[in-house]
């Protein structure tokens, strides 16, 4: 079964502000199922048009009115979509009086900010390889036997060039 439609598949993402700041098992973390290809180019085109959108502002080809404020919050809705539709379940998110936030994607925009929801967004396309443990059995040797090919191999004939 591929990768991206097996549901016991996942991986877990922990922001980058996170990983120095506490041991891994008390860190927040994200669990995720993994993007198919197509998911991926279209997390890639909503990065690199929220990106280009963000230079034209910046550059001044692009003035803050109604407009762009609308454009802001239609770019702004499909990172938060990317950021969560693969989302499954998190960990060790706690609201400002120490209560356990249940998951729940919606409240997504309310935990993260902006530049949070796309390092997600980023880091699930950058998980999108093996694994450590099956970059391990891609490694192995294959479980089989060589040997009777090779008794085989021997017993036939070869032709003398000439």
């Amino acid at each position: 079964m591929p990768i991206a439609l097996n549901p016991n598949k996942t991986y877990w993402i922990s922001l980058a502000s996170d990983e120095d700041a506490l041991p891994a098992e008390e860190r927040p973390a994200f669990e995720y199922r993994f993007l198919t290809y197509a998911e991926t180019m279209d997390f890639s085109e909503r990065m690199t048009e929220y990106a280009n959108w963000v230079e034209s502002l910046g550059s001044g080809k692009e003035q803050a009115n109604e407009r762009t404020m609308q454009r802001l919050q239609e770019l702004s809705a499909r990172l938060i979509e990317a950021a969560g539709s693969k989302m499954v379940g998190w960990r060790n998110l706690y609201d400002d009086k120490g209560k356990p936030i249940a998951f729940d994607r919606e409240k997504l925009p309310g935990i993260c900010t902006l530049a949070e929801l796309i390092e997600l967004v980023q880091r699930q396309m950058m998980q999108q390889g093996p694994s450590v443990e099956d970059k391990k059995k891609l490694e192995s040797p294959l479980p089989c036997n060589t040997a009777s090919s090779a008794t085989a191999a021997a017993s036939v004939p070869t032709r003398r060039q000439t």
